[in-house]
């Protein structure tokens, strides 16, 4: 009923607010990409990628920690003591699909700034109506955290694998290169830091 949707409201909320920050720092790169690109300047594009695809999965590595360890308890202070648990799962699965969203933040940026704009109105379609079908099938089996599930998966295939697999084709970047110089430091950085 009405009174489950509440805390995932508060969940999607939380997480808006995280996915605001993030963007708000991205859309600084969209113009940046957009001349390199239109300057031919492929080797200092690329560079630009790795640079801000790394200081990206940084701050959204950091961002979804302190949502995943804090986030319930704000929710509990935010709203109230009886959210506090009723939000704790679907936060963090939701926190997971945005992390893995936002952690390709920069392809996206870089596909708008190169007018690559179909490729991303094709992604977001194919992962809103995945999204869809899938919450109708697992809302009933599973309530809010059926549906938290189904906003992870398309964003798993979608932002996690098919925006990179593009940009890195359109960009000449190896996935294990990618994989070396923009996902492995901000892990490690986490590693060393919280480990």
């Amino acid at each position: 009923g009405v009174a489950v949707v509440t805390p995932y409201s508060f969940a999607v909320t939380l997480v808006g607010h995280f996915e605001r920050m993030v963007w708000a720092s991205l859309q600084v790169l969209v113009p940046q990409m957009s001349v390199l690109s239109q300057e031919g300047k492929s080797e200092e594009s690329a560079n630009l990628f790795y640079v801000a695809s790394r200081l990206c999965n940084v701050g959204v590595l950091f961002l979804f920690l302190v949502g995943f360890l804090f986030g319930p308890a704000f929710i509990g202070v935010w709203i109230g003591p009886d959210y506090e648990k009723a939000a704790a799962e679907p936060l963090r699965i939701l926190l997971a699909a945005r992390a893995i969203g936002l952690s390709q933040g920069v392809t996206i940026a870089n596909l708008l700034g190169t007018s690559k704009h179909q490729r991303i109105s094709g992604i977001r379609a194919l992962e809103a109506l995945c999204n869809l079908v899938l919450s109708m099938a697992l809302a009933p089996l599973f309530g809010v955290n059926g549906v938290a599930v189904a906003t992870l998966i398309p964003s798993v295939l979608f932002n996690g694998l098919l925006a990179p697999i593009i940009t890195l084709k359109q960009l000449n970047i190896g996935v294990l290169t990618y994989i070396k110089r923009c996902m492995l430091p901000p892990a490690m950085v986490f590693i060393v830091c919280f480990g």
